[in-house]
This record gives structure tokens, C-alpha cells and sequence, in this order.
């Protein structure tokens, strides 16, 4: 009589590329949203922006609401080739600091060549670039950080 499960293989372990590539591609827009909301929307409201959000709960919700689809349609390509970037550049064993600075390297690069793209390659201010860099530095360092803890290539044996 046969065991159970004496001739079943072990499932392969999950591809390291597409867990980074998701990992980025999924948090990083939501992180570069909330980062662009504490920069842009929260110093907007004003006494003279009071009057049109009453700060009332339905106010507040559409300012979040429309920041993070803003943040989804404008950070979401920016995250995808930082995702797909980060993931064939960064190999097992290597240390922290690689995978947070490719994150910071990419997320900046890829963010700014994105928002030039949107810009029509127009000079928008220094402030804008700034920022924009910044949001996308910032979400690709908390996404490799992300990345390292939560999906660490698995070794078969």
C-alpha cells in the first residue's frame, strides 16, 4: 500500500522578482500618495480653503479619496519600473542598505522622468521637482524596506 504523499512534490518556492515587483507596485503608490497629501492638500486648507471643506468628515474624505487616485494614476507606472528595476538589480544575501538604496535611487529617477513625461517636458518649478523626487524616493525606500522584510528569497535545502 502506497503512503500519502510519497510521490507528491514540494510547490516551488514564489519567484523573488514578481513578490518585489508586487511589493512595489502595490505599496508604492498608496505610500507616494500619503506623502504628496501631507505635502500639497494639508498646507491648503487655510483659512481661506475652510469655508469650501467645512473640515467636515465628507470634506476630508474627498480630499483622501481623490489624493490617493491622483496618487494611483500618477505613481502607479513610477512604481511598477521601480518594482521591476529593483527586483533584476538586487540579488539574494546582499545587505540592507543596496536594497534601500536602489529603492531611493529608482523611486527618484522613476518619478521625475514620469512627471516630466506628464509635463509635456515643460521647466515646472524646483519645488515641484523636488517634491515629486522626493515622493517617489521616499515610497521606493519604505517599499525595499518592505521588500526585504516581508519576502526574503527562500533557500531549498
Amino acid at each position: 500500500m502506497e503512503e500519502r504523499g510519497a510521490n507528491v512534490e514540494p510547490a516551488p518556492p514564489r519567484s523573488f522578482f514578481w513578490r518585489t515587483f508586487w511589493i512595489y507596485a502595490g505599496f508604492g503608490p498608496p505610500i507616494g500618495s500619503t506623502v504628496g497629501l501631507l505635502l500639497y492638500m494639508v498646507p491648503l486648507i487655510d483659512a481661506r480653503t475652510r469655508d469650501a471643506f467645512t473640515f467636515t468628515f465628507e470634506g476630508m474624505i474627498s480630499i483622501v479619496f481623490t489624493g490617493y487616485l491622483v496618487g494611483l494614476i500618477v505613481g502607479g507606472l513610477p512604481a511598477a519600473l521601480t518594482g521591476l528595476a529593483a527586483a533584476r538589480l538586487h540579488y539574494d544575501g546582499e545587505p540592507i542598505w543596496r536594497a534601500v538604496a536602489l529603492g531611493i535611487g529608482l523611486g527618484a529617477l522613476t518619478s521625475l522622468a514620469w512627471w516630466m513625461t506628464l509635463n509635456g517636458f515643460h521647466a515646472p518649478t524646483v519645488e515641484v521637482l523636488v517634491s515629486v523626487t522626493a515622493i517617489g524616493a521616499f515610497a521606493g525606500a519604505v517599499c525595499a524596506l518592505i521588500q526585504r522584510n516581508k519576502s526574503t528569497p527562500r533557500r531549498n535545502g
